[in-house]
């Protein structure tokens, strides 16, 4: 038995969609036919005669076939198989139902950057029209660089910077305040009524900046 009758023989098992043997078959495509063009219009036309012949569903399997030999092997595969893929697949497409044609147009989506663009529009032009498609919410931003810019502001926080020998404050939800003096400066929290007197020290976290930690002194007011 020739390689191509082993194909033959081998191919007549696809009745079903399943990926060993779509896997097996893609393999044994490669072996006879990655470095023999004659070989592989063979193969190629024999996958064709099993999708025209196959039951709808069958038919679809053939397609999947087709589309992991092009797509894994490629070499003259493709073009074998898109001399006569616009009729193959429009035929098949009229008689599928209506799941069928949704896996076939999916099918048909993944192309783009396979077969030729000709070929694909011939395609393109005999499908029934097809619903753009609509973008998310979180696709929906404006593409202007000030509108990507997104603020974040606290509802009832503050905080002003004076640099590292000036003074900061910074209010917390809560209506308290902090007001720091500075690298290595006493500090103030008032929070209600209270106020206490805060030490800062600074540790480095790395060569990226330094964790500020804050100690009380002790020293605490009462604020009527």
């Amino acid at each position: 038995m020739g390689d191509v009758e082993e194909y033959a023989c081998a191919l007549s098992e696809l009745t079903v969609n399943s990926k060993p043997i779509i896997s097996s078959l893609t393999i044994l495509a490669q072996e006879i036919g990655a470095h023999n063009a004659s070989a592989a219009a063979s193969i190629a036309t024999l996958v064709e005669k099993h999708i025209r012949t196959s039951p709808p569903k069958v038919k679809l399997v053939g397609f999947y076939l087709m589309d992991s030999i092009v797509k894994n092997v490629k070499g003259s595969y493709i073009a074998h198989f898109q001399r006569n893929l616009a009729d193959l697949f429009l035929s098949t497409f009229n008689v599928a139902d209506a799941n069928m044609q949704r896996s076939m147009t999916h099918l048909y989506d993944t192309w783009r950057s396979v077969f030729a663009q000709g070929v694909l529009n011939h395609i393109e032009r005999a499908l029934p029209p097809r619903p753009q498609k609509q973008m998310q919410p979180q696709q929906m931003q404006m593409r202007g660089g000030a509108d990507l810019v997104h603020q974040h502001q606290p509802p009832q926080g503050m905080m002003m910077n004076g640099g590292t020998n000036g003074t900061h404050s910074q209010q917390f939800r809560g209506g308290g305040m902090v007001i720091n003096s500075g690298s290595g400066g006493n500090g103030m929290i008032t929070n209600g009524g209270g106020m206490a007197m805060m030490q800062q020290q600074q540790q480095p976290t790395g060569n990226s900046g330094y964790h500020h930690q804050q100690q009380p002194t002790g020293l605490g007011m009462g604020m009527g």
